[in-house]
């Protein structure tokens, strides 16, 4: 047996997290109470982040705490809160089984879609080259892509955010 086969602790800790993840997904959707599935929510977005932390983007695992696990989730908690009628709320409804059909096929395309990625990657490294060259900061990389190539998306997710405050908000004037 050689050494190399056996998964390390990052390895064991990955399929953990990513099951955990899995599993809050499903729960999220097969929960009856609002209030239960907005809390399984937030751990399933921390669940998330902790991969992210794994894959060693610890600004993006930073921010996915910070804005969804921090903001949205406590946006999504308040409005369940605000609801008068939750029993009703949570009524079965007919659309159920004609969700299927798209489900599905958003399923099938990517199926597709991984399965005609080339998944092959670059395994080595160039000693010759210097090493600050090779080895790029997050922060510094995402900051540059946010600014020269994403600033529109940027925007509008800021848009996004700022659209639920101000919904969450009206929602609390209207029943005060």
């Amino acid at each position: 047996m050689v050494f190399a086969d056996l998964p390390t602790l990052v390895d064991i800790v990955f399929w953990i997290i990513a099951l955990f993840t899995v599993c809050g997904s499903v729960a999220i959707i097969s929960v009856n109470n609002v209030f239960k599935s907005a809390v399984l929510l937030a751990l399933t977005m921390v669940s998330v982040a902790i991969l992210y932390f794994l894959l060693s983007a610890d600004f993006i695992g930073v921010i996915q705490i910070l804005v969804y696990v921090g903001a949205v989730s406590v946006l999504i908690a308040f409005a369940v809160m605000l609801v008068k009628d939750v029993p009703r709320s949570n009524s079965a409804n007919n659309l159920i089984n004609l969700s299927i059909i798209p489900s599905t096929i958003f399923l099938v395309i990517i199926a597709f879609a991984i399965g005609a990625e080339n998944w092959i990657t670059k395994t080595t490294i160039n000693y010759e080259e210097p090493l600050n060259e090779i080895v790029v900061s997050n922060v510094s990389w995402i900051g540059e892509l946010l600014i020269r190539e994403y600033f529109i998306s940027f925007q509008i997710a800021g848009l996004i955010l700022l659209a639920a405050l101000i919904g969450a908000l009206a929602l609390l004037r209207r029943e005060g």
